[in-house]
């Protein structure tokens, strides 16, 4: 990695922010993901995201993803954790890929009201978008959770937290949202943005247009 590449290495919402601006993103998509991190020991984990891909892509790439919302829980019990997820499995079946992505989203739902959540980052702009109708989104996200993740109290930066696998520190905590946000990372940069920009759409966005004529 060049060091003029490097000083202008994007994460990944600083290039979903660009590319919205841009007006280049195409079939947004929100998913949750609920899950337990061991190694390194973070505990349980919810976080909000948003899949997209751009005009300048092929459609048939895999999409990038934005982070709406990321949180860890402090003194959360693993019976706690696990009553919710067979709850939300219970209400929406776990036998297609459909029912699996609204189990995690209800469960999400569930676990950011608990008490014991903590919110450690969150992007309005990702939310706002989210807040919206997502016709090719196979679950769409609760309007309570938007409202709850949008008034979160913000971990503090200080508080160190009680993970269901040990102590998650301050500093723990900081280098998880890094990671999730994959800062210094990414392949994206302000000077590749622009290039797709002015290269234009990707000729396959028309045989996608053609089939659904």
């Amino acid at each position: 990695m060049t060091q003029e590449f490097a000083n202008t290495c994007l994460d990944l919402n600083q290039a979903f922010h660009r590319y919205t601006s841009l007006g280049m993103t195409r079939r947004l998509k929100a998913r949750a993901t609920v899950t337990l991190i061991q190694h390194p020991k973070h505990g349980f984990r919810v976080a909000l995201l948003l899949d997209y891909t751009t005009t300048a892509w092929d459609p048939r790439l895999a999409p990038a993803q934005a982070i709406a919302a990321e949180y860890l829980f402090d003194g959360l019990t693993e019976r706690q954790y696990h009553t919710v997820i067979r709850a939300a499995k219970a209400l929406c079946g776990a036998s297609t890929d459909k029912q699996v992505n609204a189990a995690q989203m209800e469960a999400l739902n569930r676990l950011i009201q608990s008490p014991s959540a903590v919110c450690i980052f969150r992007d309005d702009v990702v939310l706002s978008v989210l807040a919206q109708s997502l016709p090719d989104s196979q679950v769409q996200v609760p309007a309570a959770a938007i409202q709850h993740m949008r008034t979160a109290e913000l971990y503090d930066g200080q508080q160190t937290l009680v993970g269901a696998v040990g102590p998650v520190t301050a500093e723990a905590i900081a280098e998880r949202v890094r990671s999730t946000l994959a800062v210094g990372m990414t392949g994206f940069s302000k000077e590749r943005i622009a290039q797709e920009l002015a290269s234009g759409e990707h000729t396959n966005w028309n045989l996608i247009r053609g089939r659904a004529a």
